[in-house]
This record gives C-alpha cells, sequence and structure tokens, in this order.
C-alpha cells in the first residue's frame, strides 16, 4: 500500500517510486466513463454540486466521458433507500460494462457506500479504479470485499483519500451512526488490505482538510486530477512502510 502526503496545496506527492498509469484504458477498451457519486444532502440538478462539476471539468480538460450519479438523502433517513441507490447503481455500470467501457468510479461520503454496494449487486463488474473520497463506508477491505475484488481482477486500483479535519465522520463511531449504518473509511483509513492487493491499493491524508473542503474552488481542480491524471498516486506498495493500524505514519 502506498500513502501519499498532500503539499500545503492539497496535492499528493508520492513517497514511493511513480508506478503505472491507471487511468489508460483496459485492454480493448476504446471509451473511459466516470461515474461520479455523491453522499448526503446533495440536491440532484443543481450545477454547483461537486459531481455535476466533475463531469463538466471531465468533459472540458479530458477525452473522457462522465456522469453523475445523483440522489438525495438526509443523515437520518440514508438508510430506508440506500439498497434501491445501490441496485440502481448497479444496473447503469453492468451497461457500461457490458458494452466494455474502461470503468472508473469516484464517490464522496455515503456515495462510496453506493459505489460499493452497487459493485457487489453486479456480481463486481471489471472497472479499472475506485475513488473513495471521505468514505462514509466500511474501512475493513476483507469485509467491503475489495480484498477480494482486488485479487481476481474485477478492480484494478483503489484509491482512498481521508481528511484529517473532518467532522462529519466521527458521528459515524456513535451508536446513532451505527445503528444508521455509516462506515469509518474516511475516518481510520484502509484496514487490513490482503498482503497480496498491497500494489494495488494507495491512500492520502489531507492534515488541513475537512469532510468536503476538497470539493472547494481553491482545491477542486487539484483534487479533480487525482482522478484523470493518478500518474503520480499509482505507487507501488513498500512493505517496509506498511505497520500499525494506519499501515504507516500519517505524517511519514
Amino acid at each position: 500500500m502506498s500513502i501519499i502526503q498532500p503539499n500545503k496545496n492539497g496535492a499528493g506527492e508520492s513517497h514511493a517510486a511513480a508506478g503505472a498509469d491507471i487511468a489508460r484504458p483496459l485492454p480493448g477498451c476504446a471509451k473511459t466513463i466516470y461515474l461520479f457519486v455523491n453522499g448526503i444532502a446533495t440536491w440532484p440538478g443543481v450545477f454547483t454540486n461537486w459531481n455535476k462539476r466533475a463531469v463538466t471539468f471531465t468533459h472540458t480538460t479530458s477525452e473522457n466521458r462522465a456522469e453523475a450519479f445523483e440522489y438525495f438523502t438526509t443523515p437520518l433517513t440514508r438508510p430506508f433507500k440506500e439498497d434501491q441507490r445501490a441496485k440502481h447503481f448497479a444496473r447503469a455500470i453492468k451497461e457500461y460494462s457490458r458494452l466494455g467501457w474502461n470503468i472508473i468510479c469516484v464517490g464522496h461520503s455515503n456515495g462510496c457506500d453506493v459505489i460499493l454496494d452497487g459493485l457487489k449487486r453486479g456480481g463486481w463488474p471489471t472497472v479499472a479504479a475506485i475513488h473513495l473520497v471521505c468514505g462514509a463506508c466500511e474501512a475493513d477491505f476483507a469485509r467491503n470485499g475489495l480484498n477480494y475484488a482486488l485479487a481476481f481482477g474485477h478492480v484494478g486500483q483503489v484509491f482512498v483519500y481521508n481528511a484529517e479535519q473532518d467532522w462529519a465522520l466521527p458521528l459515524a463511531h456513535t451508536l446513532p451512526g451505527k445503528i444508521l449504518g455509516y462506515g469509518t473509511l474516511g475516518l481510520d483509513g484502509a484496514l487490513h488490505i490482503a498482503d497480496n492487493v498491497k500494489d494495488q491499493v494507495h491512500q492520502m491524508w489531507w492534515p488541513q482538510f475537512g469532510h468536503s473542503t476538497c470539493w472547494l474552488p481553491a482545491h477542486f481542480e487539484k483534487t479533480m486530477n487525482h482522478f484523470l491524471n493518478p500518474t503520480g498516486l499509482a505507487t507501488a506498495a513498500s512493505a517496509a512502510r506498511c505497520g500499525g493500524k494506519h499501515f504507516m505514519s500519517r505524517h511519514d
């Protein structure tokens, strides 16, 4: 597992040698689709939503295609239609997979949970990369299915982004948060990654960022470049650095 530390402007800097370009198309793929999935308290159709801006950014700065997967829920109503959201996402991603698209999923907060649940329900169609930003999903890779998906080639790479000033995710550790089903990936970091897939998992800690700071205008372009041009993030795991709960010190 590689750990990326951001500079003062939020741009990631690798602590290991540069690896392969994860954005490259899978063999035989002619097109790449980015699926951007929002979190809670996001009204569909509003252009200023981060995933709507992400679609525009992708279309105007690259040759790739993009789609915003939108829904609305509140922190308290989130459990009631989560299953339905996962089914809708599974239907969409299976269609792209059937048509041979190179698929990259990007989720924020509860959107990370929608992505993982949708991929499971879809039978793990092949995706090139998953970017999980401040994820309110299961942190344990042995439980969230990612160890399996990475090992069997259903997922090429996983990128985990965590904000150390996150005010929202600590609620997931409370009893109400657990009852409502919130996970703690963005709080705890990636846990229990299998040894045989650590080269495919990459993690960044933003020391000065809150839960949604990365989507602010001052940081948006740098955040998007992590998804569109992840060459600098795609570094081989360093076994010497993988120790302890976070696999290495957050400020190593």
